[in-house]
This record gives C-alpha cells, structure tokens and sequence, in this order.
C-alpha cells in the first residue's frame, strides 16, 4: 500500500510524502526490491546522494546483475568525484549490457578526465553505435585531447 501510495504522489511531484511512503515500505519489507529502487531514484534527482548510493548498493546485494542499478550508481559516485569507483560501475554495467549507450557514453566522459583519451574515444564510438551520439562538444574536446598525445 506505501509503495502504490508514494508512486501516486510522486506523479503529482509531492515528491517529500513520496520519501516518507517509501521508507515506510521499506521499513515494513526492507528488502522490497521497487520501494528501494524507486526511493534511490528519487533521492538521486533530489541530490540527496548518499543515502541514494546506499540503496543502490543494497538493491546490488539483491540484484547484482542489474545494470541500470550499476549505471546510475555509476552517475551517482562520478557527481562525487568518485572516479575509479564510478568508472567501476559503468564497467559492471557493461558486462551486464554491451549493448548499453548511456553507459558507454559515461564511461568515455569518465576516462576523459581520467586522461584514457584513447579509450574514451572508444567508448564514445560504442555509445554511437548502440544510438546514443555522443555530445559534439566532447568529441571535440576528445579529439584536441587525442591529437596531443
């Protein structure tokens, strides 16, 4: 009922009640796989990073063969300058989902300014081809990088 509940509010953007339907799901289940995924979600877009972190991690123990969990964990840990940790998680993303352009996408931005041009410009290269084109501004500033060296 918490979970169905928070669901409706956070369509009518009540997103504060949505947090407090969502934790008391969990808190009645704690391992209830949609009100921990939802409540990530909806914490990362509130930038309440953290706590978001630790329920993505918690939703892996669950589902580690998740790679959208990878990938927005992945999001979460580079907004932090986690870098090895995020690039890490795009990669488990990866191994889940070749075929996943957002995060061949982030994983070339990540190894951009990690300074792995070259295997940036890979990765650039799979999110084009899974259909998502990377942003001509990077592959510019990729290019001048890869040049160089």
């Amino acid at each position: 009922m918490h979970v169905s509940l928070a669901l409706a509010l956070a369509h009518q953007r009540k997103f504060g009640e949505a947090v407090e339907h969502y934790r008391e799901a969990l808190r009645i289940n704690p391992n209830h796989i949609v009100a921990m995924r939802k409540l990530a979600d909806l914490l990362a877009d509130r930038g309440e990073s953290e706590e978001a972190i630790v329920l993505y991690r918690r939703l892996l123990r669950i589902k580690p063969g998740d790679a959208i969990i990878h990938l927005n964990l992945g999001s979460l840990l580079g907004e932090q300058g986690r870098l090895d940790e995020e690039i890490l998680e795009y990669r488990k993303a990866l191994e889940i989902k070749p075929d996943l352009a957002e995060a061949h996408n982030n994983l070339a931005v990540a190894l951009y300014y990690k300074g792995e041009y070259a295997e940036a410009w890979k990765e650039a290269r799979l999110s084009e081809k899974y259909g998502l084109k990377p942003p001509a501004d990077f592959l510019k500033a990729l290019s001048l990088k890869m040049s160089k060296q």
